[in-house]
């Protein structure tokens, strides 16, 4: 976006505009400001994304954090990694899966840090990004959330722990569609190709009054297969 003539001769910046808006009072403008800003190709947009997540209306943040999860700098980089401590969960489950995107293996202790976060959302996020990044570190801050039982977790990222068919983990497994199942989870359970899982699967549609299971997808999880981004 470069500078644009007007009716009067002058010339307008539409870039220095939009990181002027960032200042006004109404957070409409804000956030307008921001998602356009987005759209720019511009060496000042960095800064003012950077400049955007210090703003008192969450939404600012957030959209702030998604247009900066798509900028490969290393700055941007270490600006949404810092948004995982945002105050509003919206703002850090957008990080999270902004990180995901990245695959940056400098956000694994971060990420593995967002696992415990109080918002659900947020520990589903974390626990999707960790599956995406290359890590020893982070499988085994995975495997312990697995094993530690955590159903948030576990029904984010069922698909990776299937993949990763470890031997015992079954009852874990088992427990967290128990405990917080979906009707996709449980049909990932039937497809998986792990007797106790499809018993499992087939035991929760009983129990919840379901007819039958999706259609098997293409990809559906099989245990013990290979291991891919989820």
């Amino acid at each position: 976006m470069g500078v644009a003539p007007t009716s009067m001769g002058r010339k307008i910046d539409p870039v220095a505009k939009l990181i002027t808006q960032l200042k006004h009072r109404s957070s409409e403008v804000r956030i307008n400001a921001v998602q356009r800003l987005a759209t720019c190709e511009d060496h000042r947009v960095l800064d003012a994304l950077m400049f955007a997540l210090s703003d008192p209306e969450h939404l600012v943040r957030q959209f702030a954090v998604e247009s900066l999860g798509q900028i490969d700098d290393p700055r941007a980089t270490n600006a949404v990694i810092s948004a995982l401590q945002d105050k509003n969960g919206h703002v850090r489950g957008s990080a999270a899966l902004m990180l995901a995107w990245k695959k940056e293996s400098q956000a694994v202790e971060p990420l593995i840090d967002a696992l415990e976060d109080e918002d659900q959302s947020v520990q589903a996020a974390a626990a999707e990004a960790l599956a995406t990044i290359d890590s020893p570190r982070a499988k085994q801050a995975l495997v312990e959330a697995l094993m530690g039982r955590n159903t948030t977790v576990i029904r984010a990222i069922r698909g990776y722990y299937i993949r990763l068919g470890i031997s015992t983990s079954e009852p874990c497994l088992i427990h967290a569609l128990a405990k917080n199942g979906t009707h996709r989870m449980a049909s990932h359970f039937i497809y998986s190709r792990n007797r106790e899982l499809e018993e499992a699967g087939y035991k929760w549609f009983e129990s919840h009054g379901q007819c039958e299971p999706f259609p098997e997808e293409p990809d559906s999880p099989k245990w013990g297969g290979p291991v891919r981004q989820v």
